[in-house]
């Protein structure tokens, strides 16, 4: 059995780090105990196939936010939630997109591209949070709110998951 303890926000270099560890321990059976504070949500379709593929288990251990809650949302594989693990979700944001001055309107057509992606990121994440909000948290969420899932409300969206 091999462990991996993921602590990092969710991006290019921790991706490349977890994909170094599953090649130097392909024939292992492998337990990730989980938190984040989120990263970059594109990545995340790749971490929950890479999860679901290769992991036997996950251990949330601490916060969950962003895209580190769509992660444990999609998982197939076995899930338990250590005592007092928190999640958060809200529509994606981008922080470094630069804009001109002049025209306010984004200047690299990278980021033109990044901007027309966000009505896809905030449709999918809405149908998500359809299934595991009350009615109050989508009201806050469609306020563009970050919505707080203390250890109670985990519980009750991971019914299966074991509390460690």
């Amino acid at each position: 059995m091999k462990y991996y303890n993921w602590t990092e926000k969710i991006d290019a270099v921790s991706f490349s780090k977890f994909t170094d560890f599953l090649n130097n321990n392909k024939d292992e059976k492998l337990t990730v105990y989980f938190q984040t504070v989120g990263g970059e949500s594109g990545l995340s379709k790749a971490l929950v196939s890479l999860f679901n593929k290769t992991v036997s288990h996950v251990i949330v251990t601490g916060r969950v936010y962003s895209a580190g809650m769509n992660i444990i949302l999609n998982l197939t594989t076995k899930l338990s939630l250590s005592t007092g693990v928190m999640g958060m979700i809200h529509f994606t944001i981008l922080e470094d997109v630069v804009i001109s001055s002049q025209k306010c309107k984004a200047v690299y057509t990278d980021d033109i591209w990044r901007i027309k992606n966000l009505k896809g990121f905030k449709k999918r994440t809405l149908k998500m949070a359809k299934k595991i909000l009350t009615k109050k948290e989508l009201r806050k969420l469609n306020k563009d709110k970050d919505v707080y899932l203390p250890f109670k409300r985990m519980k009750e969206i991971f019914p299966n998951a074991e509390v460690i």
